[in-house]
């Protein structure tokens, strides 16, 4: 019908490709598995974490999970006096009183970009981790946990209330 100029070098293409297709194959490449991330923390301790405008934040481990990329931590936000904080925020979207967790409880899941420095975290005592299975409902990174600790320590409906029951 009509000439085609590009002809040749689809051909030599073509040809090249048939070549390496039905040559010899390559060596199987090993692929490496992720490195764990190992957790700074152990069940029970409870530590101070340092926010990013200087304050301290006292938090207690409540767990840590197992998994295959690392071992992750569940902390809650407590006082000095290891009252628990609450999961509080001051607009009516959100009912602290009616969601499943009323508890400060975050499970860290972050990766090895962001696990704080050894300085950062410090470590006052350790106690036993509680016992049975730890609900929660909110999980995020190191960076997160402490842009939350800060917003918690500055809302006052937040704060552990005086009281029997609580």
């Amino acid at each position: 019908m009509w000439e085609d100029p590009e002809r040749g070098k689809r051909k030599a293409v073509l040809a090249k490709l048939r070549a390496q297709l039905l040559g010899p194959q390559k060596l199987p490449v090993k692929v490496r598995r992720p490195g764990r991330i190992p957790c700074p923390l152990q069940a029970g301790d409870v530590f101070l974490l340092t926010l990013a405008d200087g304050r301290k934040a006292r938090l207690r481990t409540l767990a840590v999970e197992g998994h295959r990329l690392g071992d992750f931590p569940i902390v809650e936000l407590i006082d000095r006096r290891g009252r628990r904080f609450r999961q509080y925020r001051g607009d009516d979207a959100f009912d602290p009183v009616g969601s499943k967790e009323k508890w400060a409880r975050f499970e860290i899941v972050d990766g090895i970009r962001d696990v704080p420095r050894p300085e950062d975290i410090q470590v006052v005592a350790r106690g036993a981790p509680p016992k049975g299975p730890v609900t929660v409902i909110t999980s995020m990174g190191w960076r997160a946990l402490r842009m939350e600790c800060a917003r918690l320590l500055d809302e006052p409906g937040a704060q552990p209330q005086r009281g029997l029951f609580r």
